[in-house]
């Protein structure tokens, strides 16, 4: 039944990571991307499904965050290599939330104004919307990055974060539609 498959698709899944990886977290992070969107859509109620922005989330995750998390857990590993504990564990929760973060929420408006052609409004966005989103991100990236940090192979910490990011990005799309009024 329904064990089997799961198994049977796991196995699938891990066979594609360790064959091609960052095409694996691509396309897993471009599908989870646009399943958050349809569903942040559907808490909207929008009668018509915006297939263009879902596109151009499905793009972010595809093309921008999945290859930049790819290298980023691997930098990390690599900065702190051979070092466990709580400790180590903090350590990538200050760089991660602290640096990290809000470089990436940069890249994602600078990439939401390439695609949506508005540019112009991306350093508006930045000045009001960064410390909010950064705010808001913490109360659920804190706890689950220290999860991935410290419990969840190297592999799968992108499959980890983008399963946590379903949630998340589905808050953050709405919000986002609600404030943009989209």
């Amino acid at each position: 039944g329904g064990e089997k498959m799961s198994f049977v698709l796991w196995v699938a899944y891990k066979r594609a990571l360790d064959n091609n990886p960052l095409l694996t977290k691509s396309i897993t992070s471009g599908v989870l991307n646009a399943l958050g969107d349809q569903i942040a859509q559907q808490l909207e109620g929008k009668k018509t499904k915006d297939i263009v922005r879902t596109a151009k989330f499905a793009g972010f995750g595809a093309l921008i965050s999945s290859p930049i998390l790819h290298y980023y857990y691997g930098f990390i590993e690599k900065l702190f290599e051979g070092q466990t504990g709580a400790k180590t564990t903090l350590m990538k929760l200050f760089i991660d939330q602290v640096l990290f973060t809000p470089i990436f929420y940069v890249v994602y408006y600078i990439y939401m104004g390439i695609v949506d052609g508005t540019l112009d409004e991306v350093e508006d966005k930045i000045k009001n919307k960064l410390v909010p989103v950064w705010i808001d991100s913490m109360k659920v990236w804190v706890i689950a990055q220290g999860i991935n940090f410290s419990l969840v192979p190297v592999d799968l910490r992108v499959l980890f974060g983008n399963m946590v990011a379903l949630g998340w990005n589905t808050y953050f799309m709405y919000k986002q539609s609600i404030e943009d009024g989209k």
